[in-house]
């Protein structure tokens, strides 16, 4: 049976999971269920395959970000299911700041839109928050603006950044330190990590401290996965 996700009308999660955990598929069912519900939604991706199977979808639109090429991002925000994804040539300085343009734009300027931000980390770390993931996160309810982040690399995504989330979506993780950082966000991550299969994900809700397994076989996919 198929994995109910409930989407609360306003939210902020972080999905994470080292390479091959899973990750980008999930995130990829996480956007077909949007779509199923109407909810408008941007992909902002990092890779140029990722999550393009997702324009398979009747009304979902991509935007891929050439190299020295400037966008009417007002323009490109008129429509309501969108994937933005560089192309092999881009660099990720130069997407990193369409990215934060693009942000600016969708925060002063739309409204009930879910932002999905991939390896968020490149805007949401530790030593470096970019201001505009701080408005989202601190103002952006009020905006109707619901935030998910991903990130492979959890101890370089930003301690609050995930300390607003609400839901957290895990993967099994390997190593030691890793879980152990984990674990002050997760209580007893260890024991639950240890529970996980491969391509499984741990669903834990930061208000109340419920969790719960998603097993691999309840996540399908109706579009292509290129990740």
């Amino acid at each position: 049976m198929p994995a109910k996700i409930d989407f609360p009308h306003n939210f902020r999660w972080l999905i994470a999971g080292v390479t091959g955990s899973g990750k980008s598929y999930f995130t990829g069912y996480i956007c077909e269920e949007l779509r199923r519900l109407r909810r408008r939604f941007i992909v902002l991706d990092t890779k140029s395959d990722n999550l393009r199977g997702l324009t398979a979808m009747k009304d979902v639109h991509e935007v891929k970000v050439m190299p020295s090429t400037a966008y009417n991002w007002f323009r490109v925000l008129s429509k309501d299911y969108l994937v933005i994804r560089p192309t092999e040539r881009t660099l990720t300085d130069e997407l990193k700041q369409q990215y934060l343009q693009l942000l600016e734009v969708i925060y002063y300027n739309d409204r009930n839109r879910v932002v999905i931000v991939e390896e968020a980390h490149h805007l949401a770390s530790q030593w470096n928050l970019e201001p505009i993931i701080e408005l989202f996160v601190r103002e952006g309810r009020g905006k109707g603006l619901s935030m998910v982040f991903t990130t492979q690399r959890i101890q370089e995504f930003s301690k609050l950044v995930w300390s607003q989330c609400d839901r957290t979506y895990i993967f099994r993780w390997f190593i030691p330190q890793d879980i152990k950082y984990i674990e002050r966000f997760i209580p007893n991550f260890q024991e639950l990590n240890a529970s996980l299969a491969e391509h499984d994900v741990l669903e834990y809700n930061h208000k109340n401290g419920e969790y719960r397994v998603i097993r691999a076989g309840e996540v399908k996919r109706i579009t292509e996965h290129y990740g």
